[in-house]
């Protein structure tokens, strides 16, 4: 139960940093099919059909690759569904890929939160610490609290 209360807590956070990126869709997508592809699988993950928002974010991918927003948005899906692995591979090239600092600091701050459902804490705190004003304010929060589950979980072993 404390890890389910504990993913849907980290899964918020995710989504709530999430709707600090905003963007124009005529500067981001290269077309109109790659932007409407990601819009389905945003609703497809707002209903939470995770799966299939994962095969029409990577539709959009295939058609509009190098996308960040696509990339941070997939990444996240995949950290929900724990394919931690290939969500850093995503986050970590959406980092790469974005030119907006501000935007780049939220994606730094969403992968300490990967890291953490991980167990990397010192790779979180690392990210943590360069993600400017979004690791000082809800990252401090859900560090604590994550230290805190880990904790537990470790503890329970």
């Amino acid at each position: 139960m404390k890890l389910k209360k504990a993913a849907l807590f980290l899964s918020i956070l995710i989504v709530i940093q999430s709707c600090g990126i905003t963007y124009k869709s005529s500067e981001l997508f290269q077309d109109k099919e790659s932007e409407e592809l990601f819009k389905q699988a945003q609703s497809y993950q707002n209903k939470g059909q995770l799966d299939s928002a994962l095969v029409y974010f990577d539709k959009a991918d295939s058609l509009a690759p190098n996308t960040a927003l696509i990339l941070h948005e997939r990444g996240l899906l995949k950290s929900n569904i724990g394919k931690y692995d290939d969500a850093l591979c995503d986050i970590n090239k959406s980092i790469e890929l974005t030119t907006d600092q501000r935007h780049k600091e939220i994606r730094i701050s969403n992968r300490a939160l990967i890291h953490m459902e991980m167990g990397n804490m010192t790779e979180a705190c690392d990210d943590w610490r360069n993600s400017g004003k979004w690791g000082k304010t809800i990252n401090t929060y859900s560090f604590t609290r994550g230290a805190v589950w880990l904790g537990e979980k470790q503890y329970k072993k």
